[in-house]
């Protein structure tokens, strides 16, 4: 019988060898996820800044037509981004039934929701400040309320140190809302902007979905997060936070 030449002999992976590599994959992968996790959650983050910027500058401009007013909160509980002429200014049209679907207006939700689960609810969206329980506020912020109504106005155009007041948020429903078909966490139509206190907790704040933190629009349309919360507290009197769940509450005292 001829002898095969040693060069053509076949050369396997022995299992030691085959249980190293699979080791090595698995260590990459494990050190690779999380930097690919956060990566990502980066891109959610920048995208929905980019989505609030849009929003805060279709408000403001919004203002700019209608002598520095907004509605911020209007009949039947129609939020700001649902005004005539607010969905052309953020190039969406809203459709005539009664539940909008995200689909139609992008712009005004924040897209780190959908991928955590979070259920929207009718017509949520960025959150903007609510005054109803501190009347100081319409002084302050040249707002005004109707009494026999439900509107709700705020003057942009008479707001001291624009750069310094936040406009619209990352918001989000806490468990201390009492209507059941609103999930805690959900995002909401306001953030309550001082700290009601232990006896009657906030129901809806700014809410630090982005990896800890909030993505917040300004009156002069620049976007930041919350990371330094003692200046917003001091600049922009927002009051409270939670985390993505709804479920922690903290609240910032006034001085």
């Amino acid at each position: 019988m001829r002898k095969v030449p040693e060069r053509y002999t076949a050369r396997y992976f022995t299992l030691i060898e085959l249980l190293i590599v699979v080791a090595i994959i698995g260590i990459l992968v494990s050190i690779a996820l999380p930097v690919l996790s956060k990566a990502r959650a980066t891109g959610v983050k920048t995208q929905c800044a980019n989505n609030l910027k849009q929003s805060a500058l279709a408000l403001i401009m919004y203002g700019d037509a209608n002598g520095g007013w907004v509605t911020i909160y209007g009949p039947s509980y129609t939020g700001w981004y649902c005004q005539p002429g607010m969905p052309e200014k953020l190039g969406f049209v809203m459709p005539k039934e009664p539940r909008r679907p995200s689909s139609y207006r992008p712009l005004t939700l924040c897209p780190a929701g959908v991928d955590e689960g979070i259920r929207w609810v009718d017509n949520v969206a960025y959150g903007v400040p609510y005054f109803a329980l501190f009347p100081e506020d319409y002084a302050n912020y040249k707002c005004e309320k109707v009494i026999n109504g439900s509107e709700e106005y705020l003057r942009i155009s008479a707001i001291p140190a624009i750069s310094n007041y936040v406009l619209l948020a990352d918001t989000a429903y806490t468990r201390f809302d009492p209507r059941p078909q609103v999930l805690a966490g959900a995002q909401c139509l306001h953030f309550a902007r001082r700290d009601e206190g232990a006896a009657s907790p906030i129901s809806y704040a700014v809410c630090e979905r982005h990896l800890g933190t909030a993505n917040l629009a300004y009156a002069d349309a620049h976007v930041s997060d919350s990371s330094d919360k003692a200046s917003l507290l001091n600049n922009s009197l927002v009051g409270a936070y939670i985390d993505i769940s709804g479920e922690e509450l903290t609240h910032f005292e006034l001085d």
